[in-house]
This record gives structure tokens, sequence and C-alpha cells, in this order.
């Protein structure tokens, strides 16, 4: 028997670009996706990249727009009032669709753009989407390969995935056809069970269950039951009794073998012990002299500390000496120079102080002067900026009023052209609408059939119910479906030969959406019968009337920012007010000034002349001032006052002096500190020559931490010793009263192995019987496994292929019924998949999908991967090795990974980094 089922061809399903509005925490997104390869989506937490992911999902999902599920709403902005507005452009095998979901309007919307194009909307549009969508990719497949942020893929069951499982079939067929062909044999019973050893094995069934059910029961694990249940029992519990001998006689050899190793230890302790008293007994000695010599060498260094100490003492005195008689001789020679200097100023301080007294009272006379002219020329700077400002007020007042008006005109204009809807754009869409309305009135009109009724002008027929006069030249009708007539008391059927009422269905849409386009700018509707030229007419006029305003506006908005600029209405307000207060500041200071100046209100003055004035007395001050400094300078009473000052201050300086160094030389002569120095010196070599000198003699029993360390560690050894010894005595008695409760172990186990043995002959016998009825459950399972392995082969061939990239080319990845990963072997170790590491997990969760991808797109149309914040517990060489897979199914696959860690995914070849606020800055609408 020859199976061979072919898998049909699959269709693709790739994601080209991604519009989302509205959304969760996204104001707006363009996401637009390699078509092939990987696409790295990175950002930080929160950013907004699982919100995109959900977005996609929500517009895949069978939710409707007008959905009041909490399920939805919770991704609707919160406190905005606003809803999503979600659209996609996807190849679904041959369609490229463009489908959207608007939360806002509630609007569904499908344009298919090839290999023809169709519109459809609301349920019509989510139905035809679901059917292309399900003809691509089944959605058990699609639910498995979108992986959520935080999803474990460990309870999938695989198998549910049809595309999957006609892969598998597929591949294990041509497997099959190829070892047949290559063999020349039929495959049948080595493959599987044919329907005659089907017949033959029931009957088998049925002769052995009457049989068998002296000795089993009929349930599903088969448990023994009457004689062979006894015997089993009995021969059960013979097993244990010996298993308990074989332990407690086994307890006791090795209780025997303990106890000789526990002899051994402690004679080999006992003998190393005195040779590790002995060493510790000379390291003590060895510390105690260290220790000693340490003492010695501490008070040498002591000794060597102080007299280093007497040296700087004296070295300090001896300086200190020197300053002092060196400070003296500067002293005497400064009082020398400052007394040769008195004598020379003390005959011009007499002739300096008349002249003094003139130049003073010229000063005087010329800044009284000086005031009077400066008050006048402040009053006359004051008064001429009082004008100034005042000036500017009443040109930026004047400024001021002309703005606001055209303000008011401008705003009036704008409020005026943002309410009219008569826009360019909107005339495009009416005229697009129309054109499309007439084309499929063209269409029905030539697909149709022509009915033309005749008759008197004023007769009257029925046409569905609706009583119609003819005029002149009668009726005429295009029908599409069976229509019906009533003519006095007959009725005419008309019935086309080819129903073409979808014909009709494209009119009334593409009349709909002329009526939808009217309706955005305030129109009313219009029927099939309305004149359509002058509606586009009349909105024509209102787009140019329009587009006149706006000419307009701009005229106006440029007009007012050229008497603006850069300022605003408040920023003149705020001028105006600021010039005012400034007026009245300066007109206060005017009468300050003018009282000030002794100068009457009626009185003018001029500023030039003012100016002048002032500035021919400051020149006149100045003179004066420079005369009077010039005295100051020179004045010789001053510097007689100061020499004086000066000798008087050296000549105590010099006093001091003398009578410090006269006291210093009482306590030691200059003599005695020479001496001093030089014996602390000498005193400081001798000490450390002896201190060098003890050093080379104790060499290295100096060092009192080495010896210190060498004693712990002999201390350490003799403790171990004697604990060890100590150790093997208790245990060696431990074991020994052990050994003596297991007296007559070797007699009670010979007598259970007799009594295992002979038991086991009597279950054997009747064991022989009961085996008869296993033998077909038998064959059907290993045909069954037979069945199981040949079809999950092509599944653990790629997945080991796949995962040899990661986990090295000895590896081995066995999976369940549900074709999930049970466990993994590398080399000769296999681990259960529980016992793996966290990330190893993941790794092998990750690339079962990745295997499912190859597996299902192996005719060359490759299906999606969306991988939302995984391989996060993935080290640095696993992360490294599952970027080349993910590189190697990109070259088939649209793979779109959102992650947090963008170096995580940094080797993949061929990747398109994409940042999260890149993509919500493409979505903004200029």
């Amino acid at each position: 028997m020859t199976l061979s089922t072919k898998a049909s061809p699959k269709a693709s399903f790739v994601l080209e670009s991604l519009d989302v509005q509205n959304f969760a925490g996204i104001e707006s997104a363009h996401f637009a996706p390699s078509t092939t390869g990987v696409t790295v989506v990175h950002g930080s937490n929160e950013a907004g990249k699982s919100s995109l992911m959900n977005a996609f999902s929500l517009l895949l999902s069978d939710w409707k727009v007008s959905t009041s599920s909490k399920k939805v709403s919770g991704f609707f902005p919160v406190g905005s009032g606003t809803k999503p507005r979600i659209t996609a452009r996807l190849q679904l095998g041959e369609n490229l669709v463009e489908y959207t979901k608007d939360f806002e309007n509630k609007k569904v919307l499908l344009d298919v753009l090839r290999p023809t194009v169709h519109n459809y909307t609301g349920d019509q549009a989510m139905e035809k989407f679901s059917e292309l969508l399900n003809n691509s990719i089944d959605s058990a497949l699609r639910e498995a390969l979108f992986v959520s942020q935080g999803q474990r893929l460990g309870a999938l069951d695989f198998t549910a995935i049809p595309s999957l499982s006609s892969a598998l079939r597929s591949a294990g067929d041509n497997a099959v056809d190829d070892a047949v062909e290559n063999s020349g044999a039929t495959w049948s019973a080595a493959g599987d069970v044919g329907e005659s050893d089907q017949g033959a094995a029931e009957l088998l069934v049925r002769l052995i269950d009457e049989e068998d059910k002296k000795l089993r029961d009929r349930r599903v694990n088969r448990n023994s039951k009457g004689e062979l249940a006894a015997a089993e029992a009995d021969l059960a519990s013979a097993q244990e009794a010996l298993a308990t001998a074989e332990l407690e006689y086994n307890n006791a050899q090795t209780a025997i073998s303990e106890i000789e190793s526990k002899q051994i230890q402690r004679a080999d302790a006992e003998d190393d012990l005195p040779d590790a008293q002995k060493e510790f007994d000379e390291c003590a000695e060895r510390l105690e002299a260290a220790q000693k010599i340490a003492e010695a060498l501490s008070a040498l260094e002591n000794e060597l500390g102080l007299k280093q100490d007497q040296v700087g003492r004296w070295r300090e005195a001896s300086e200190a000496r020197e300053k002092q008689k060196l400070a003296q001789g500067q002293l005497e020679q400064l009082l020398n120079t400052a007394t040769e200097e008195l004598r020379g100023v003390q005959k011009k301080a007499e002739e300096q102080q008349a002249k003094r007294g003139e130049a003073k009272k010229a000063f005087d006379n010329a800044h009284a002067a000086y005031v009077r002219a400066e008050k006048r020329a402040k009053l006359a700077t004051a008064l001429k900026n009082a004008a100034e400002v005042q000036g500017r007020l009443e040109s930026a007042t004047e400024e001021r009023e002309s703005a606001v008006k055209l303000d008011a005109k401008v705003a009036e204009l704008a409020q005026k052209v943002d309410r009219n809807p008569a826009t360019p754009k909107a005339e495009q869409r009416i005229r697009e609408a129309m054109t499309d309305l007439d084309a499929q009135l063209k269409i029905r009109d030539a697909g149709a059939t022509s009915v033309d009724i005749k008759g008197p002008a004023g007769s009257t027929i029925v046409d569905s119910g609706v009583e119609i006069t003819l005029g002149e030249s009668g009726l005429e009708k295009k029908v599409t479906t069976e229509w019906a007539v009533a003519l006095g008391e007959y009725e005419v059927r008309v019935t086309p030969a080819q129903d073409s009422s979808n014909l009709d269905r494209n009119v009334d849409e593409a009349l709909q959406k002329v009526n939808a386009e009217l309706s955005a700018v305030g129109r009313e509707h219009v029927t099939l019968e309305s004149p359509r030229a002058e509606i586009l007419e009349e909105f024509g006029l209102a787009v140019r009337a329009r587009n006149e305003d706006e000419e307009t506006l701009r005229d106006q908005r440029a007009n007012l920012k050229a008497i603006l600029g850069k300022r605003t209405i408040s920023d003149l307000n705020g001028q105006v007010e600021s010039l005012t207060a400034e007026v009245e500041r300066l007109r206060e200071t005017s009468n300050a000034l003018r009282s000030d100046a002794n100068v009457e209100v009626g009185e003018s003055i001029e500023a030039d002349e003012a100016v002048a004035a002032l500035e021919e007395a400051t020149r006149a001050r100045d003179e004066a001032n420079e005369w009077l400094l010039s005295m100051q300078n020179n004045d010789a009473i001053e510097r007689r006052i100061q020499h004086e000052a000066k000798v008087e201050n050296l000549q105590q300086q010099l006093d001091g002096a003398a009578r410090d160094l006269e006291a210093a030389r009482e306590r030691y002569s200059d003599e005695d500190l020479n001496a001093k120095y030089t014996r602390a010196t000498q005193a400081v070599d001798a000490a450390r020559e002896k201190l060098d000198s003890k050093r080379r003699e104790v060499g290295e029993l100096g060092d009192v931490a080495d010896v210190q360390a060498s004693l712990e560690g002999a201390r350490s050894r003799v403790n171990m010793l004697n604990q060890q010894i100590q150790e093997c005595r208790v245990d060696i008695a431990a074991l020994n009263a052990k050994l003596g409760q297991a007296r007559g172990s070797a007699e009670t186990k010979e007598q259970a192995e007799a009594e295992v043995e002979r038991l086991k002959g009597v279950v054997a016998r009747l064991r022989r019987q009961a085996d008869a009825a296993e033998l077909l459950h038998q064959v059907v399972q290993e045909s069954r496994k037979r069945m199981q392995e040949r079809y999950s082969e092509p599944y653990r061939k790629a997945l080991n292929k796949l995962s040899g990239i990661v986990f090295g080319s000895d590896v081995d990845l066995d999976v369940d019924e549900k074709f999930q990963v049970s466990s993994r072997a590398i080399g000769n170790v296999r681990l259960d998949k529980e016992q793996l590491s966290g990330g190893a997990q993941e790794q092998v969760e990750i690339l079962q999908l990745l295997a499912i991808a190859r597996l299902v797109g192996h005719d060359g149309s490759g299906v999606p991967i969306f991988l939302d914040d995984v391989l996060g517990f993935s080290d640095t060489d696993r992360a490294k090795s599952m970027n080349k897979v993910l590189g190697a199914l990109g070259r088939e696959n649209q793979i779109i990974v959102l992650t947090c860690d963008k170096d995580r995914f940094s080797r993949i070849p061929g990747v398109d980094y994409q940042s999260i606020d890149s993509i919500k800055k493409a979505g903004v609408r200029p």
C-alpha cells in the first residue's frame, strides 16, 4: 500500500507598512519593515514597541470598530477623547491589500490593489480580509509566530497547525517515495499496518482476550488478577525481603571495609604526629628568638629617631641665630638711609605750605561754577529726552492702532476661510467620486439589458409598485436582473441573459461615495438624475471664492507682518505703556532738576549752550584740580612726617632685634650652637651604624611575621592530625557497633535468594500466559511509533539543523507528541527541557518557531515571524549564534524583532535597525 499526499501551495504573508494613530501611548507612527530579512525595532522601555505589535494584532483580529469591549478600549488613549486608526499594507498570496480599522469614525476599509482593484467597506471588508488572510496563512500558524512580550511557548500544540501538518506530510511522503524509488521495494507493512493485518490483529485480540481475562483485568493498564496477581504479590514481598537482606549484608561488608580504611588512616596520622609536633616546637623556639631580636631592633630604631630629632633641633636653632644677625644688620642699614632722607625734606616743607593754600582756594571757586553748569546741563538734557520720548510714544500709539485694526480683519477673514469646506482637495475628491460614478454607470449600461417602452404620452405604467407617467419619448430602462413592470392589466417580466446585479451595487456604492464627499463639505445628497456638471460648476465657483479669500488673507497677514515684524500686538501694547511711563518719569525728573537749578518754569534753556557752558566749567575745574593735586603730590610737609615716622619705626625694630639677639646669646653662644649641632650629627651616624650592624647580624630572624606564619602552619598540622586520630577512633567504634547488629545477614540473604528464585519460576509460568495478550498491543504500538517518527522526522531534522548553529553540531533535540522539545542532548549528556537554564529553554522555544517557519515556507513563499523582547536570558555567545540563525531564516522570511537592547541583535547579517522614536516621527503628518 503506497500513500502520497502532496501539500497544497502555501500563500505568502508579508507586512509592507503599518500606520498607527492614537493607540495606547503612540500618537502617530509609520513602520515600514524590510519585506525579507530581519528588522530590529529598538528603544527604551515603555516607548511604544509592544504597542506597535498590539496595534497590528488588533488590526488582524475579528474585533469590530464599534466594539465596547474593555479588551479593546484598554488600548485607547486616556483622557484625550480620541480613538485609534490602524492601517496596514500587506501581501496576502498574490493579493496586495491595504486594510484600515478606524475606531474613531467606526469605519473599516479594504482596498485590494492587485491583481485586480476592488474596494470594500464595513462588514464586507472584514469578511473579505479574513478570507484573504486565512487563505495565505492559517490562524494557528500566525498565532504561533507572533511571540508577545513575556509569552512562553511550552504549552502550544504545534501539531494543531494545519500548514505544518501539511508540510510534514509532504516531506514524509517525499522521503518515502525517494526510499521506494531508490530500493525498488514496495512500502507496505514495514512502514504501516495494512487492512488485512488489522483484521487478523482484531481476531487475535478477541481470542487472546478470552484467555487473558482469567489472569488480567480489562482496564487500560492491564493489571494482573487472580492467581497471577497473588504470585506477583508473593514475589514482590520476597524481593523486598531479599532487598532488605542484601542491604544489611552489603552494609556489613561496607562497614568492614570502612573499619580497615579508618585503621590505616589512624595509623598514618599517629606516625606523622611526632614529626609535626617536633616542627611546631622548633617554630615556637624560633618565634621566641625572633621576638627578642625584634625588641632589640625596635630599641635601636627608637634611639636613632631620638638622636635625629636632636640634630633637627640644633639645626633649626643655628639657622634662627643666623637669621637674627642678618635681620639686625639690614635694619641698621635701613635706619641710616631713612635718616639721610629726612634731613633733605625738612627744608622744603615750609615753602610748600603757602602755595598749597592758594591752590585750594582756586579749586573751590572753580568747583562751585561747575556745579551750577552741571545742573543746567542736566535740566536741558532731561527736557530734550522728554520731547524725544513723547514723539516715540505718539508714533508707537499710531502703529498699535493700525496693527489692532488689521489683526481684527485677519482674524475675521481666517475664520471665514476655515469655515468654508470648499477646498481644492475636496473638489478633487468630489470630481473623482463623480467620475467613478459615471464610469460605473457606463459599465452597468454596457452590461445591462436595454428595455424601451413606447406608448401614448400621459399613459401610466407601474415599476416596482411605483406609478410612472410616460412622456413623448416613452421610457428607457437598463435592466441588470429580473425586472417586472405592470402595463394595465398585464405584467411584463424581463429576465436578462446574465445576472448583473453586482453592476447596480457598484453604481449604488459609487453614488454613496459621491454623497459622502458632498456631506463632508456640507452639500445636499444627489441622485442619479441630478445634474452633476452643474453641481461641480457651483462647487468650483465656491472653491475659487475661497481661493480669493485665502489670497486676500495672505496679503493682509503680510501687511500685518510688515507692521509687527517679529513683535506681537502685546509687544506694541507693552511698548506704549513703557513709553507713557517713561514720559511721566522724565517730566517729574525735569521738574525736580528745574527747582534744583533755580530756573523758572517759563524760562527756556538751550541744550547746546548748556552743554558748552558745562564743558567750559569742567575744564576750569580740572585745571584747578590739577594745580591742587600737584601741590599735594609734592607736599614736603607730608613727606617729612612720613620720613620721621619711618625713622622712628626702624629705630624701634632695631632696638627690639638687638634685645632678642642678646637674650638668645645669653642662653647659647654662637660657638656653643655650632658645637652642639656637630656632636648631634656624629651621634646620629653612630646610632645608624649600630642599627645596621644589628640587622646584618640577625638576618631573617628579624622578620617576626614570617616566623609567626610558620608557627601557625605547624600548629594547624598538629591539630589536624590529632583531630584525624580522634575522628578515626570514633568512626571505628561506631562501625564496630553497626557490624555487631548485622550478624546472620549472610544466611538470611541466602534464604531470601532461594525464595525469590522459586517464586520467579511460578510468576514466569503464569506471566507467559498473560504476555500473549500483549502481543497485538505491542505490534500496534510499534507500528504507530514508526509512523510518528516518520511523520515528525522532517521537523526534528529542521530543528536540529538550526540548533546545531546555537548548541554545536553534536546537539540532538527530541520532541514529544505535540512537537514540543522534551529533551536536549549534547554529546553523551541528555537533559530534560525543565533541567535546562532559563536562557536555554527560551532559545529552544524560539528555535522551534524558526524550524516551523522554515518547513511551512519550503516552497519559496516564506512566512513572517514577530518576536517581542526575546533572548533576554541568553549569554553573549548564545545570542551571537541566535543572530546567525535569524540572519539565515531572514533570507526567505520576514522577521521583525522588538527589543530594548539593540546590541543583543547587532550581529545579524543585513539587519535593518529602526528606532521606535524614528518610527513615531515618520508617522507625524506635516
